[in-house]
């Protein structure tokens, strides 16, 4: 469950990774569970995420924007994608 999750994007929570062994076990874990299951599993580790309201700032930004489809449309203009396969929005210039 914890590497499907994370692979899609979605590393869970501390807690979460606590209540499903509690369901698991039918019974509560103790207070540094966690850490010596962490400790247990060494491809497994603690990740610090970015809180999703940065990430919609950054996503808004008018600069990233841009920055973005000139590298689009760098990549078109060598070649790699041919024009006919660009969708309407890679067309339009920006």
């Amino acid at each position: 469950m914890i590497t499907k999750l994370e692979s899609c994007g979605f590393p869970p929570h501390i807690e979460h990774v606590t209540r499903a062994a509690e369901f698991i076990l039918t019974d509560t874990v103790g207070e540094h569970w966690i850490t010596r299951f962490l400790n247990r599993h060494a491809g497994l580790a603690t990740k610090l995420t970015s809180p999703l309201e940065q990430d919609r700032v950054e996503a808004e930004d008018p600069q990233i924007i841009q920055d973005h489809f000139a590298k689009v449309h760098g990549i078109i203009s060598t070649k790699i994608i041919q024009q006919k396969t660009c969708t309407t929005w890679m067309r339009r210039d920006f």
